[in-house]
């Protein structure tokens, strides 16, 4: 399988935020599905605008589309919540649809993230916050390489487990 990160940019990721899948998929690298306007993801898309709307190089820490290039096909999507933080920290995000779930395509996303963040200098620690019955997102990180970290408080909406990847 081979598997590609393919930034969404900027344009795509407003017309997101405003459920607008047309717009969003004329200006992604590839047509999108409508799983990237459901309902759970527009809230993530609002926030990803906003911090574009902050910050305009952001969008380059934001969101990608997981892209089967076997298949042809937009499977998830993978980034980062922002750039590094002050304490020189990046959170991943990621997503596979339902239907091409347990094939390797969120691994694949997630060492892409974790190479990409690691060779950023401006980056020491790689963050995964994942709820605690996520079993799977979980054994995920694990087999990547991410430790679980004692409790956090800079992370609100949990109960969390987070886990982390430090560079060097």
């Amino acid at each position: 399988m081979t598997v590609r990160l393919l930034p969404l940019g900027a344009a795509a990721i407003r017309a997101l935020a405003d459920g607008d899948l047309t717009c969003a998929s004329r200006a992604a690298p590839v047509p999108l599905t409508p799983y990237f306007v459901q309902p759970e993801w527009i809230a993530g898309w609002r926030r990803a605008r906003d911090r574009i709307e902050a910050n305009p190089a952001a969008v380059s820490w934001l969101a990608d589309v997981v892209w089967d290039e076997v298949q042809q096909a937009a499977v998830g999507r993978a980034g980062f919540h922002g750039p590094p933080d002050a304490l020189r920290r990046v959170e991943v995000t990621y997503e596979v649809e339902p239907a091409h779930r347990r094939r390797g395509h969120a691994r694949a996303a997630l060492e892409s993230l974790q190479v990409r963040a690691l060779a950023d200098p401006g980056v020491r620690l790689v963050r995964a916050v994942i709820r605690p019955h996520n079993v799977a997102s979980r054994r995920l990180v694990a087999q990547c390489g991410f430790v679980e970290l004692p409790a956090q408080d800079d992370v609100p909406g949990g109960p969390w487990v987070v886990y982390g990847f430090e560079a060097g």
